[in-house]
């Protein structure tokens, strides 16, 4: 029974360790996204000024 519960231990131990690493790369991509879409959004304005 304790063996067993050890196992399934483990288990959501490693499962967890992917979760988080899934999720980290996630949170990086998005927050990336983020940041390009809000210096496009300052730039715009600057760039369209320049073209006037």
């Amino acid at each position: 029974m304790l063996e067993r519960f050890r196992l399934v231990i483990v288990i959501a131990l490693l499962v967890m360790a992917v979760l988080v690493d899934f999720t980290g790369k996630m949170m990086s991509v998005i927050s990336d996204g983020v940041l390009i879409g809000l210096a496009i959004y300052f730039a715009y304005p600057l760039v369209r000024k320049a073209k006037c």
